[in-house]
């Protein structure tokens, strides 16, 4: 049995050559084709071009290694285990470098598959007789052929089977903050792009907007698709219509034109703005647009108009029309060996009304700054581009209301009539600014942020921090959180926020800045969820209630919740009891159950055996003590740790409030 153990680690390349080449480049072949089609529903040759680069560089270093390989067991020499370990690792190293550096969109679900099967192939390879070897590759060869033959049916069938498709969900969670708890209610999948025939969803396409509109909101998807949605009368899901006036960007002749898969998901819609008079509703989207007649592309602000009893029912024949077109037109950009890039990403398109006749739109500078292109478009007066632009709705006619701007996502019109922005800086030195007309807000002459991967910017002018022409920022966030859109509180629902900005990030925070004097007082991260979290655009709607769009198309309403002890509300119990548990937290932390501080990691704390927690070191009087942390056992600690256990290590005396006591063990029960 040892001999056997021993035949069956034995490192070593069967003879003759051939036989092993066929195994290896038939392992390749159900490595790439295999994963592909169940995960993407694409065979391997119809794979698109994104998708295309991602299997070439994985077939260039599969290719790599097997030279190696072949190199290193040449005359019948032996393989140590820890060679193949590192040309393994080498291998799948430099395809995912290769990844990085190309900007391939990376499925990281696929990437891990392959990398596992990469490496059991080239074991197995060293490992399993000739004859073996040309019986699975035949094999193995035969049955991939065939499965690829069915095109995305095994993808499908997976999804079908398995129940894995996009369903709308509705879930709820406590947003505790320093003045409020606040419930948050989620609605996801709600919007997905679906085919009828085949029922494959997908997930919206990045950015879009938000806007409030009658009894319920226009969404506009980052696509292009427009929908008119409220919640139901009883909370519980979202009602929706998609109304058939698609906003006219463009995608498939960007496709043609050049834009890869990467370039086409921020080939998108950045905002819409509703106006609405006399019956009739007036809608702008922001977008790109990309001009087949010049081979380049340009932001678009689109106006559709209709009268509005026609325009929800969806009968409106109103067509599209174009209002203006940033100049220049821009081609992609050559980068990384000559491959188009497109930096859409860096678009801004907010837009907001000074009056029924005069608009106000951020366009970004689409990453042509002077470093990442040779032309730096924010300086250029020439140029719209890094620009706030003044557009006159009536002339289509635009001047620069500011410059210097590098993507300026956020853009609002306070009570008092001041213009805000929030606007993306590079690795650091996102910004809060006002807005002054002619203003020059220094991009990218000066920034508080710096080059990806190095420590300055590179374009940075000596004393240009300081100059006297140049507008510095109300605040900078070093490093970047990645800014949205903003608004002020101006409702009663929220009185103790009233006239803070509440300003939307990409990182699964929103900022509360409390400002005054033009000042900004203190900065508040609320954390929103850590799952798609990417927070892209806000409101306040009619009743006070926020409202916010996330990246993938899901809605969230903020809510406060009136944590008073007197409350008998479930919800308010809770948060009465996070804010309590916030005392906890200087010994305790809430993480995967192992995360001890002081005290042990309180994850799932409700119904786990008492003195269990993995990895922390319990007294002996409490692990003397059987039973699980039951709701009562809870009650009976926290009244008092040392009559439950006398000589816990737990010195902190005991919350003598049975109601508090209450809520913190209703938050407790949260932590799961």
């Amino acid at each position: 049995m040892c001999l056997n153990l021993m035949r069956l680690f034995k490192l070593e390349r069967p003879t003759p050559l051939l036989s092993w080449l066929l195994f290896v480049c038939a392992a390749a072949y159900a490595i790439a084709a295999l994963p592909t089609q169940i995960l993407w529903g694409v065979s391997l040759f119809d794979a698109p071009a994104g998708q295309a680069i991602y299997l070439k560089t994985f077939a260039l270093f599969f290719a790599i290694a097997i030279i190696l390989l072949a190199f290193r067991t040449r005359s019948n020499r032996q393989l140590q285990v820890m060679e193949l370990v590192v040309i393994t690792t080498a291998a799948c190293g430099g395809w995912a470098l290769s990844l990085l550096l190309l900007k391939v969109e990376l499925s990281r679900p696929l990437f891990i598959v392959m990398l596992g099967l990469t490496a059991t192939a080239l074991a197995l390879s060293l490992m399993l007789s000739a004859a073996t070897q040309r019986i699975l590759a035949i094999g193995v060869g035969i049955l991939v052929a065939l499965i690829q033959l069915g095109g995305p049916r095994p993808h499908d069938l997976l999804i079908s089977l398995m129940d894995l498709g996009l369903k709308p969900i509705r879930t709820e969670s406590t947003l505790t903050t320093a003045l409020y708890a606040v419930h948050a209610t989620f609605f996801d999948n709600y919007f997905n792009l679906c085919d009828a025939q085949t029922k494959k969803c997908e997930t919206p396409r990045t950015g879009g907007a938000l806007r409030e509109f009658k009894d319920g909101f226009l969404l506009a998807t980052g696509e292009g698709n427009l929908h008119y949605f409220k919640e139901s009368a009883d909370g519980e899901r979202l009602d929706t219509v998609r109304l058939p006036y698609d906003i006219p960007i463009n995608s498939e002749e960007f496709r043609r034109g050049g834009g890869n898969e990467r370039d086409l998901s921020v080939f998108r819609v950045m905002d819409i703005l509703v106006n609405e008079r006399n019956k009739k509703v007036e809608l702008y989207a922001a977008h790109h647009y990309w001009d087949p007649s010049r081979s380049c592309f340009v932001m678009r602000v689109s106006k559709l108009e209709s009268e509005t009893e026609a325009f929800l029912a969806g009968t409106s024949k109103a067509q599209w029309t174009r209002v203006y077109d940033a100049e220049p037109c821009l081609p992609l950009k050559l980068s990384n060996g000559g491959r188009k890039q497109f930096g859409g990403d860096g678009a801004g398109g907010r837009m907001i009304l000074l009056d029924e006749n005069t608009m106000l739109i951020t366009i970004g500078d689409q990453q042509w700054d002077g470093w990442n292109w040779d032309k730096a478009v924010s300086q250029d007066p020439k140029s719209a581009y890094g620009k706030i632009l003044k557009l006159d709705l009536r002339t289509h006619h635009a001047t620069v209301y500011s410059s210097g701007h590098r993507n300026p996502e956020g853009l609002y019109r306070a009570p008092d009539g001041d213009i805000w922005s929030t606007e993306h800086g590079p690795q650091g030195g996102d910004e809060l600014n006002l807005i002054v007309e002619h203003g020059n807000y220094g991009w990218p002459l000066t920034t508080y942020g710096t080059e990806y991967g190095t420590m300055e910017w590179p374009l940075e002018r000596p004393g240009a921090a300081d100059a006297p022409e140049l507008v510095r920022p109300i605040y900078a966030w070093v490093p970047s959180v990645g800014v949205t859109d903003l608004i002020s509180v101006t409702s009663p629902r929220f009185p103790r926020w009233r006239d803070d900005f509440l300003i939307c990030t990409l990182n699964h925070s929103l900022y509360r800045a409390h400002i005054r004097d033009h000042r900004v007082i203190f900065m508040e991260p609320i954390n929103v969820r850590s799952r798609n979290g990417r927070l892209r655009d806000i409101l306040e709607a009619k009743d006070g209630r926020l409202v916010m769009l996330l990246d993938l198309g899901a809605i969230a309403f903020l809510d406060p919740i009136e944590a008073r002890a007197s409350s008998t509300d479930p919800r308010a119990i809770a948060a009465r009891g996070a804010m309590i548990f916030a005392g906890c937290q200087r010994c305790h932390q809430v993480g995967d159950g192992r995360s001890h501080a002081v005290g042990p990691d309180l994850k799932a704390i409700v119904n786990r055996p008492i003195a269990s927690a993995e990895g922390y070191a319990y007294s002996n009087a409490l692990q003397a003590i059987k039973g699980n942390w039951t709701e009562a056992e809870l009650d009976r600690f926290l009244a008092d740790p040392a009559t439950f256990a006398p000589g816990t290590l737990m010195q902190q005396p005991g919350v003598k409030d049975a109601k508090d006591r209450a809520a913190l063990v209703a938050h407790l029960k949260t932590l799961q």
